[in-house]
This record gives C-alpha cells, structure tokens and sequence, in this order.
C-alpha cells in the first residue's frame, strides 16, 4: 500500500488532510490506537499501518515529535516516490519478549523494545544511531559508554491472549477487525475486540488467527517487564527495576552481551576489575602481579609479570618474575625461543638475510658456532686456524654462518646435539647423540684430542688413544685456549691438552696430554665441569654432594683454597673461608672478565673466587656494578645472565643492548 505524505513547510512531513477527507476521513474516526484497514476509517492526520491508525512523524534528532515514549519508526508502509512511512509507535507497540510481537518489520531489540533493524546509520530514522546489536535508537537510550541499548532480562512469557484480559490496546484485538470478513464481523466488531475479548470473535473471520497474536495485549502485564521501563544503570528482573552495571553489582544483561559501566568487566555476573583479563580499575590499576595495558589486566606478554604457575604467552619463557624470550646466553649472545641467535640485539643472519636459527649456541666474542635442527654444526667469525671448519684456511672470515665438515671439500659434520668454543682463542669442539666428541680449529697444545698438536680446518674426532678408536660418553664440554674437559654420562670428568700447571687433573705435569684421561681424586661423582685460562690454565668441576673443586694453576687465585701461588695437580675443594667449604654448588662457570671463575648455587646465588687479589683466594658472593648480589637469575652462562626481570647482564653490568621479543 502506497501513501502521500505533503508539505515541507517549517521541515514537518503531514498527511494532507485535504487527501484524507477525500477518502473519507473526518472527525469522528478512530483515534490512534485504534484498528483500521484504510486510511480513511483513522481521523483526519493519521494513516493506517500494522492495521492500526497512528500519528505520522518527522525524523529529527527530537525524534519525530513523538510523544514519550513513543519512537519514530519505519513501518512496512511506503510514501509516494518510494522510501519508507514513518509513524509514532503506540505504546502498546513498544513493549516485546520475542520478534513474534513486534511488528513487521520491527523486531525485539536487547531492552525488549521493539525497534527497526539496521546495518548503519542510514537505515535508521534520522537522528537516531545503527547499535551495536543491529537495532535503530537514539542516542539518549545507548547505556553509557557504549553503543547500545540495555539488555533486559525477561521473566515470563507474555500469556495467551485470554489471560491478556483488560489490556485495553490487546494486539490481537486490532487484528480482529478483520473479522469483517467473517459472519457478523464488522469494523465496530473489531473495535470491540481491543477490550481484550474480541479476538475470539476474530476467529470467524479469514484473519481469524491473526487475532490469536493478541498475546501481546499482554505485555503491559508480562511478569518480567516493567512499567515504566527502568532508567540507564538499572535493569528489569522479575518485574522489578535493580540496579546494574556499576562496581560489585549484576551486569546490565546476560550472556556474552552483558555489560558493566567503564573500567569494569562482567565476570560470572557480576562487574568487576583489576583481575586477569578484566578491565583496570579506575583505567590504570591492577591486581598484584598484573599490568594494565590499553585498559586491561594482563600477565604472560614480554616484558609482563608471569602468570600463575610461571606461564607465559606462546613464544615466550618466564624469566623470574617477567617474562621474554631468551633461553641461553654465552658472554653477549643470546638465544631466543624461536632459534634465532643475537649479538649486542643484532641478528646473526644466513646469507639470504633470514634468521640464522640454532637449538644451542656458543660464543667468545672472536667466533661462534650453532647447532642446527638436523644435527649440523655452523659457526661464523674469524678463522685464522680453520676454526670455522669448512676444511678451507684462504676464507680469513664469514659474517654469515658457514657449515661444519668431516674433510676438506668432504661430508658435513651431522648428529650434533651440542657445540662449545674456546673461551679465549680459536678451537671447538662438538658432541654427538651417542656422545663422540669432535673437535677443530687451533691445536698446538693437543686440544683437539686426536693424537697430534696441529691445527685442523675440519673436525676431526676426538679418539681414547693411538687405536684410532673414537672416544664417546661426553655429555658437556668445555674449552680453554690450550685444554679441554669433558663430563661423561658416567658423571667422571676427562681432560686433556695442555697440562703445564696440572690443569688436566691427572696427578702431573706431564707438558701435553694428546688423549682424554680421567681426572683423578674427585671425592664423588661430578655434575659439571669448566676448562679455564684463568689466566693460567685450571679446570674446576661441580660435584654431587654440593661441593665444587679445581685443579691446575694458581697465580690468579684460582683454586679458591685460601691460597694466591703454586699449583694443585688433583683436584682441591673451593673454600669461602679457611676450613669452610663452599656448599649447595650445583654448576661451574667461567667468568673471563677479572680472570674468576665462579658457581652457582641451588639457592641461585653466584659465588666467585680469583682474579688475583687477596679478596680473591675464598669464594665471595658476587655483585653487579651496582654492587648488588647476583641472585634469582634463570638463564646463565659464560659471563653472562639474565635477571628476575628478564634483563640481560654481561660480564657484570647490565647490557645496553636489552633482548627484544616480538
């Protein structure tokens, strides 16, 4: 049906009463409200649709002129030239549990109103807005902080048209007059039917059934409505207005729609803040343990607080008390989650620009060497003694990683699981997964532990003795400039090398030992071991029962048994006072800066001794350049850690070049 809306004068939109009266409209017909099926049986200035008669209105931001609280809407109706016909909702049109009782093409909005659907703005009368939910408001109606209407919780259904009984505006009964169909049906008839009780007569009628749908007559009585409806901040439930939204009260809503004022979050029904996941409260604060970022209570990013249980987001490790994304590091490299190694925060590189990617790491700060997923050695940096080991000493050096082989021009060295360089100089060495030792690069001193003292550009195995026969069962490996120590999967600790201030540990000073031998007189089985040029050449090794001991030179003070000269050609506990062993060791490390070697503790404390001062001949606890103790850290290696708060020390202060994480 197709209507004409006239004159835009003063901006309002009227019916023409001139085209009403022609049809048949004066004084005397039906008001709104009332039931129609023509324009001509409403008064003068109203049009009939949704089969009753309603007022026209304008839309404007003062909505249509509709009397509250009443809503301009678009009804099914058209204007001349097309477009939609707008009317002032009645109030028994308002109110709504289902689409069912709205009419078309209105639905049941969140705050049980009926209302038109959109996608934008401009689907929507004008001076209205397109919610969040897909329903045409205005703006006076949005809950505050958002961009949507109140979610009411409905009680009951509305009942059945019988119970609807004295709803003076009952659906069903406007739809009744169509009965007029009907026997005895008649427009008075249908009339009557908005009494409640007309919408049993309408069943004679061919728009009978219709009448069935005066169920919404009830919704001026539904149990889990309210009248009038309940203002922003409170909601209707029962039949009774409560109040929602604010800190410690219900959600304004249910479900996944349900909302809370700003800087709160509806949790289990009820707004709150400052938890995981929540909003923080007042805008900016948190639980213990938690950060607010962008508004929101978080935990486990980089450089968060870890969550309970010491979790973090995926690509990440808890480091203490925050978390981030390295996994080791050697004097100032480090190894991220992902594989990728970075130097002073610059990305090692393959020779196409991508990542250079590792499960384990070593680095002295000359060169450096990586082990691939699939068991391949790759090292970068000098190679002034074929420590690179690709069998070539014309490349002097490569910034990108080169790959690791068996002879020169030969096979890769494949079924690694780990790698260690040199602490100073220009020799590595490799373990297997059956544990074979290989080694490459400087051997003058018989360090590369195959028989001979003599530089190879390739690895080469490290054998037991002249029979050729490889030596195997290494677990760790450590190295210094002329020796290098192994701990045995039998936890025994093997050197050999370089012997002049009894560093291999073997009862003498036997110049070079070419073949590994079992170091002699530790007092049970080891944990750990270092090989050290501290500055002359020591080892020292961890053992089981808390304790660490060292052996070889002592110039430095490097034994840490109270005394600053001589030597020790077995091993010697490491003391923190005279007759007081240091306990609860639990690992060696090699700390070149200041010629210390050092352990930490189960506690994760770090103590150290050397370095060539009378301070230096007990194991003391050591400090930062801050002059705090080294504690808590959980990533540590050559001269290097990270802290409880993720940050990356080397060789006793914090470094410049923090790592980053994605």
């Amino acid at each position: 049906m197709s209507f004409s809306l006239r004159s835009l004068a003063a901006g309002l939109v009227l019916v023409s009463a001139s085209l009403l009266s022609g049809c048949g409209g004066g004084s005397g017909k039906p008001a709104p409200g009332m039931g129609c099926a023509l324009n001509s049986d409403c008064a003068v200035g109203l049009i009939c649709t949704f089969g009753l008669c309603h007022g026209a209105c304008v839309p404007n931001a003062a909505n249509g002129d509709c009397p509250a609280p009443e809503l301009c809407v678009k009804s099914s109706g058209t204007v001349d030239g097309g477009g939609s016909l707008n009317v002032c909702q009645l109030p028994a049109e308002l109110k709504c549990v289902y689409n069912s009782d709205c009419k078309t093409p209105l639905v049941c909005a969140r705050d049980e109103q009926c209302r038109n659907q959109c996608q934008t703005d401009v689907d929507c009368v004008a001076g209205q807005v397109c919610t969040d939910s897909k329903v045409c408001a205005l703006t006076s109606q949005l809950v505050q902080g958002t961009n949507d209407v109140m979610v009411v919780t409905s009680g009951l259904d509305g009942g059945a048209g019988a119970t609807g009984t004295g709803g003076s505006l009952g659906a069903g009964g406007s739809v009744g007059a169509g009965g007029s169909v009907g026997t005895g049906g008649s427009v008075s008839t249908g009339a009557g039917g908005a009494a409640g009780g007309a919408g049993a007569t309408g069943l004679a009628g061919s728009t009978g059934k219709g009448g069935a749908t005066g169920t919404g007559g009830a919704a001026g009585g539904a149990s889990g409505s309210c009248s009038p409806a309940c203002a922003l901040g409170s909601q209707c439930v029962s039949g009774a207005c409560q109040t929602c939204g604010t800190s410690g009260d219900i959600c304004c809503g249910t479900g996944t729609t349900a909302t809370c004022q700003s800087n709160l979050t509806c949790v289990s029904g009820t707004c709150t803040c400052g938890g995981v996941n929540q909003a923080c409260c007042t805008g900016t604060t948190c639980g213990t343990g938690l950060q607010c970022v962008a508004g929101v209570c978080s935990c486990g990013g980089a450089g968060q607080n870890c969550c309970a249980g010491k979790m973090c987001n995926t690509g990440l490790v808890c480091g203490g008390l925050r978390c981030g994304c390295a996994t080791a590091c050697d004097e100032s490299a480090v190894l991220k989650t992902d594989g990728s190694v970075f130097i002073s925060n610059t990305p090692i590189t393959n020779l196409d620009d991508t990542l250079f990617k590792v499960t384990t790491v070593s680095y002295n700060g000359t060169f450096g060497c990586g082990v691939k997923a699939d068991g391949t050695v790759w090292c970068w940096g000098n190679n002034s003694y074929g420590e690179l080991g690709i069998g070539d000493l014309t490349v002097s050096s490569s910034t990108p990683p080169v790959e690791v082989v068996t002879a020169a021009g030969g096979p890769a060295l494949s079924g690694i699981t780990s790698v260690g360089v040199s602490d100073t100089g220009y020799t590595a060495c490799a373990i297997g997964a059956s544990g074979d030792v290989w080694c490459w690069g400087y051997g003058a001193s018989g360090q590369l532990g195959n028989g001979f003292k003599n530089n190879s550009s390739y690895a080469t195995p490290v054998l037991v003795d002249s029979s050729a026969v490889q030596f195997g069962g290494a677990q760790t490996i450590s190295l210094s400039y002329e020796h290098a120590c192994v701990y045995k999967t039998d936890k025994t600790v093997w050197c050999w090398g370089d012997n002049t201030y009894g560093e291999v540990g073997v009862g003498s000073t036997a110049t070079t030992i070419l073949y590994p031998m079992q170091v002699t007189n530790l007092q049970t089985s080891a944990l750990d071991v270092i090989a050290s040029d501290e500055p002359y050449g020591n080892s020292c090794a961890a053992t089981a029962d808390g304790s660490a001991y060292c052996w070889g030179g002592n110039s430095y003070d490097s034994l840490g048994n109270g005394l600053m000269s001589g030597m020790a050609i077995v091993p010697t506990q490491v003391l923190t006072a005279a007759g007081t062993p240091l306990t609860m060791v639990t690992r060696v490390i090699n700390w070149i800066s200041g010629y210390k070697l050092c352990a930490q503790r189960s506690d994760l404390s770090v103590w150290c001794w050397g370095g060539g001062s009378a301070t230096g001949v007990f194991a003391t606890p050591l400090v930062d350049s801050q002059s705090n103790p080294v504690s808590g850290e959980t990533v540590i290696g050559r001269e290097c850690y990270l802290d409880v708060n993720d940050k990356l020390w080397v060789a006793g202060s914090m470094s410049g070049n923090q790592v980053t994480c994605p």
